[in-house]
């Protein structure tokens, strides 16, 4: 049977592809009329901003595909991206979406969103300051609690996913705040789930896949692409990467306060190799050949 998930999921590929093929002046009018839906269909509860969740698979698929040179004509466009931080922040009892599987998609959507403009708003845009501000102020001391009750599974998950999405609109333009490094360190992260969905975000943001999800970050979208991103992205990284790995991880630890155990490192080490992997499989094979020497390393 045709879920509802599969239903939203296919309008939405459906809505992009149509929407990227119009005219600019056509296209400006539909996302904008949609922008000003969603910043305005909002409501107060408890002083906080809510969203329509239900739609925001439809809304990202058009938002998605504005311009960059056009980012600052979106109507209300400081309210939408407040709109759609809330709903990622919201606890699942009070979405008000219904199943769980509802509220994943929903969620998912206004991370994958809210990537897309952060990868198209200029740097000192204040909405460009909102999301790095919720990047290193929320989501990243929320993956570097060392005290696992203090946060809950279901930020730990949104927090990684929202992080992962935003770092890669920042690596996809080369920009020099993208926290690499802070990606390379959530390897080591106490949590299987959140040190294998840091893994393999080396793949998302590498990867030139523009189907599904990914196309919201892809050429087809308009997403600012630097050209020799994945060469920089991969000469940040894999340094981390390999002292991680030879040093049995210390630096992983860093802001930990309980050093890694056997095990805990043993698993780490397994997730720095699968980011490694990750990175040298997308490079271009020219700066893949020339990079062997600093990755294999001949044993003493």
């Amino acid at each position: 049977m045709f879920c509802i998930n599969q239903s939203i999921a296919a309008s939405s590929t459906l809505t992009r592809l149509s929407v990227v093929h119009l005219r600019r002046s056509q296209h400006a009018v539909i996302a904008g009329a949609v922008a000003s839906f969603v910043g305005g269909e909002t409501k107060t509860s408890g002083g906080s901003a809510q969203v329509r969740p239900q739609l925001i698979p439809i809304f990202t698929a058009v938002i998605s595909t504005y311009q960059p040179k056009s980012m600052d004509a979106i109507p209300l466009l400081s309210r939408l991206i407040e709109s759609l931080l809330e709903v990622i922040r919201r606890p699942l009892s009070t979405t008000g979406i219904g199943s769980g599987d509802d509220e994943s998609v929903a969620v998912q959507s206004c991370i994958e969103c809210i990537a897309g403009v952060f990868n198209k708003l200029p740097p000192k845009s204040p909405e460009h300051t909102t999301i790095a501000n919720v990047m290193q102020r929320e989501w990243l001391p929320a993956l570097k609690s060392t005290t696992a009750q203090s946060v809950s599974s279901i930020t730990l998950a949104r927090s990684i996913e929202a992080f992962v999405w935003c770092t890669k609109a920042l690596v996809l333009r080369a920009d020099s705040s993208a926290p690499s490094i802070e990606l390379c360190s959530l390897l080591a992260h106490p949590d299987y789930s959140i040190a294998k969905r840091a893994a393999d975000a080396f793949e998302l943001i590498m990867s030139d896949a523009v189907s599904g999800t990914a196309a919201v970050l892809s050429r087809e979208t308009a997403a600012t692409i630097s050209l020799l991103y994945k060469q920089k992205f991969f000469a940040l990284s894999i340094p981390h990467l390999l002292s991680m790995h030879s040093a049995a991880l210390p630096a992983a630890a860093a802001g930990s306060v309980v050093k890694p155990s056997g095990s805990e490192s043993s698993t780490t080490r397994v997730f720095v190799l699968l980011a490694a992997s990750n990175l040298l499989r997308h490079l271009p094979q020219s700066v893949l050949l020339d990079s062997l020497k600093q990755v294999v390393r001949p044993r003493p």
